[in-house]
């Protein structure tokens, strides 16, 4: 069974190394204390992982919060539980 977007959060925070509710509707680069461009990396390449899917350079670029990687993942046919 694939991932749904409502792991996302967790996906998030697991790669950031911070309890899951560390990870809100707000969470951004500019927001999130531990999120920085090495982080975003990790990020990235555990959401591809998680999902199946492969970023885009230009997507890839604006994966800098919890709204806009789950709008790319739904771009990818990645839907809700």
């Amino acid at each position: 069974m694939a991932l749904s977007l409502d792991n996302l959060p967790a996906i998030i925070a697991e790669a950031l190394d911070i309890p899951c509710e560390g990870v809100t509707e707000s969470a951004s680069m500019d927001l999130t204390e531990k999120w920085d461009s090495a982080a975003s990396m990790t990020i990235i390449l555990q959401v591809e992982e998680a999902y199946g899917v492969t970023f885009e350079a230009e997507e890839i670029v604006e994966c800098t919060s919890l709204v806009k990687i789950r709008n790319i993942l739904k771009q990818h046919g990645v839907v809700s539980a």
